[in-house]
């Protein structure tokens, strides 16, 4: 009950975080006398204060507390939450964990934790363990919206590493799988289109690349509207499709369309925004 009225506290008011910390450890202190000191009930308590300290800017204390809940915890999937938690604040325990829970589990929870694995080690650059692990979360897939998302993540890495030839077919798998599960206009499905064009203009093959940068377009612009920064982003790419191919006074026009969103949603500064403002330049230049 106290942890409830906790959570609900948060939620709903304006509460000191330093008034709520004895309210915490005393929630903390009632489910280890009641249920045992390394009881999940005493566990799942020391995870929610740990992920409340990790809120309020006390990293520190947040891994003592998430730590705890670690030894004491058994269910992988509470293993990935406190995981989870600590990917910002102590992000070798949470590449620990998270590996332990993708070995040992199977299905949607392996994946998950395989996928932030991955995402966690392209951030620190960490290539050859980002592969590793993007592989195995495609390979422990067991929901194939979620296993088109995990695909597109490979692709990219394996498109920044140079890696053209395995990362195309990730993307027209991904795309076959996004048109049969969730239809021909979903976003998702436009995403991994511009994936895929921008991969082939990449390859130097503009002609296949250009109707996949149109549909993308029409299908943000038909689900999010013209003035959503997604929309802007296909505009861009099938502005650059164009711009290749030598068809200025088009690429003109849909780097416009993104410029005026980008300014307006983003600001003049932003990196997209000054991208878009140079290859504009650069369109009006080989006009």
């Amino acid at each position: 009950m106290i942890l409830n009225f906790l959570l609900a506290l948060q939620m709903f008011s304006p509460t000191d975080p330093a008034t709520l910390r004895p309210l915490y450890e005393k929630a903390i202190a009632i489910r280890s006398t009641k249920y045992g000191e390394k009881s999940a009930e005493a566990a799942a308590a020391m995870g929610d204060y740990g992920r409340f300290l990790a809120r309020s800017q006390d990293p520190a204390t947040a891994v003592q507390w998430l730590s705890r809940a670690i030894v004491i915890s058994a269910r992988l999937d509470d293993k990935q939450a406190l995981a989870m938690a600590l990917e910002s604040i102590d992000p070798l325990q949470a590449a620990a964990l998270h590996e332990e829970v993708g070995t040992k589990a199977k299905g949607e929870l392996a994946a998950v934790s395989w996928s932030r694995l991955g995402a966690m080690s392209e951030a620190q650059r960490s290539f050859t363990q980002s592969e590793k692990a993007y592989r195995a979360a495609i390979a422990s897939s067991a929901n194939d919206e979620k296993l088109s998302i995990r695909l597109n993540e490979l692709a990219l890495l394996l498109k920044e590493q140079g890696n053209l030839r395995d990362a195309e077919p990730l993307l027209r798998r991904a795309v076959k799988i996004q048109q049969q599960v969730l239809g021909a206009g979903s976003p998702e499905l436009g995403a991994t289109l511009n994936n895929l064009s921008g991969l082939l203009l990449v390859t130097n093959r503009s002609a296949e690349s250009e109707p996949l940068a149109r549909r993308a377009l029409q299908i943000f612009e038909g689900t999010l509207g013209r003035g959503h920064v997604r929309t802007a982003i296909a505009a861009s790419n099938l502005a650059d499709v164009l711009l290749a191919q030598g068809v200025n006074v088009q690429a003109v026009k849909f780097y416009q369309q993104a410029l005026a969103v980008f300014e307006k949603e983003l600001g003049p500064d932003h990196a997209w925004t000054r991208d878009v403002r140079d290859a504009l330049a650069h369109s009006f230049q080989n006009d």
